[in-house]
């Protein structure tokens, strides 16, 4: 496995945002079809959110895995940016926090988060995350 990317259980993340019921029927069948995950999700090393890759994790989850790839990086650092989406929503690292904790995640594709030194490409079997 590549330094900086760790198995996580999946059941110890925490999402902050909804997922597309379209876009998970076709993660779903992409990861089915291809064995791998291509990129690890990225989580938050303290809280265990979920920045990136909402769809991955639940993906994963449904089709009966425990673990999911995953890159942690300190949220409240300045490797990590977070913008809204959408025009009529301010959005901010607290704020995003408090959903997720609360359990009150906004609508899917309402933030974008831009990590620097972001790992990809790791090409994890899926027989390793069972």
């Amino acid at each position: 496995m590549r330094q900086g990317v760790r198995l996580v259980a999946i059941d110890k993340l925490r999402a902050h945002e909804e997922v597309s019921p379209q876009r998970l029927a076709l993660v779903m069948s992409l990861i089915n079809q291809k064995g791998i995950i291509v990129n690890p999700v990225i989580i938050d090393k303290k809280t265990r959110i979920i920045l990136d890759g909402h769809h991955r994790v639940e993906s994963l989850k449904r089709l009966g895995y425990r673990l999911v790839p995953a890159m942690s990086v300190d949220y409240f650092s300045d490797q990590v940016r977070v913008y809204s989406r959408r025009r009529n929503m301010r959005i901010f690292k607290e704020k995003v926090v408090a959903a997720a904790l609360k359990k009150q995640v906004f609508p899917q594709k309402t933030t974008r988060h831009l990590i620097k030194n972001r790992i990809r490409g790791v090409k994890i079997k899926l027989n390793q995350l069972k």
